[in-house]
């Protein structure tokens, strides 16, 4: 069985909408530039031209102070995003601001026409135009990576569940006043929930499996790093390891009283599959009703 780790996700991040502005005004020096003259009226085209609605010159141009570096990073030859375990929060955040503003201008053309007549090129544009922006506060990256902190070696077959959905009103008086939303997770992990009038904080628990790597593993020992919290999984693999040594030690076994290892793999790891019976049993009340509120947020 594989080591396991439960994580408490708390979102309560809030986003802005906003307006701006900006074109796209390279084509201006290429002088085959069919639109040129949206930019300059006095530039006029060698050949009569039509539009395709909504297909022809469809412009999205994007701003903010965000920029792809600070969210796409490389890990050990590979594209991946902030999100990476490989990625440690104080990298990702050394970039990103108090507030990231990202925006899109975009303009979609109704009608465009451009033809020679009454002794000069005339031109015609229809254009629809949207722009739309958002403001995401810097806490809301530093929540993304510290509700999963870093680990030493991700296994990149890591499978994560959500479990549960409270919704905490802020200050919380009881635990009487969280609602619980976990009915609203449908079979793939998404949910759908209306919020009330008032401030409130969304705790997600989720259940990661097979997270960490084995580190630096001998040939063929590499894959999800073993349960150390599981005693039969960990039993098994004593067995197994302890039968194999001593059928390559052969008259020598009886002479070898113990191994020495200098690290366990533990790092993260805070779950196995029997952990709430076992906390019930030692402790006498069920552990899962609070066990979001003790996880890293």
């Amino acid at each position: 069985m594989n080591l396991n780790r439960y994580i408490t996700v708390l979102a309560a991040a809030g986003i802005c909408a906003g307006a701006a502005a900006q074109n796209t005004n390279s084509g201006y020096f290429v002088d085959d530039y069919t639109y040129r003259f949206q930019m300059n009226p006095a530039y006029g085209n060698s050949r009569n031209f039509i539009a395709i609605p909504v297909l022809g010159n469809l412009n999205v141009g994007m701003q903010g102070t965000l920029h792809v570096k600070d969210v796409i990073y490389n890990v050990n030859g590979q594209t991946t995003t902030f999100l990476n375990p490989a990625i440690s929060a104080e990298e990702v955040m050394k970039n990103i601001g108090d507030k990231n503003r990202i925006g899109a201008d975009i303009k979609i053309p109704v009608l465009a026409a451009g033809f020679k007549a009454w002794g000069g090129y005339n031109t015609v544009a229809i254009n629809a135009r949207a722009s739309v922006g958002a403001q995401l506060p810097g806490q809301l990256f530093s929540l993304l990576k510290e509700a999963d902190p870093a680990i030493s070696k991700a296994y990149k077959g890591r499978v994560p569940h959500l479990l549960s959905l409270q919704l905490v009103p802020e200050p919380l008086g009881s635990l009487d006043q969280v609602i619980d939303l976990s009915d609203k997770i449908d079979e793939k992990g998404a949910f759908t929930i209306d919020i009330p009038k008032g401030k409130y904080a969304l705790y997600s628990l989720v259940r990661i499996d097979s997270f960490g790597a084995v580190i630096c593993g001998a040939p063929g020992a590499q894959g999800p790093t073993l349960n150390h919290l599981d005693q039969a999984a960990v039993e098994k693999y004593l067995n197994h390891m302890s039968d194999a040594i001593q059928d390559q030690l052969g008259p020598l076994r009886n002479y070898i009283r113990s191994l020495f290892t200098d690290s366990m793999e533990l790092e993260g790891a805070n779950w196995t599959g029997d952990f709430a019976a076992e906390f019930k049993k030692r402790r006498g009340y069920d552990i899962m009703p609070y066990l979001q509120y003790t996880m890293f947020k």
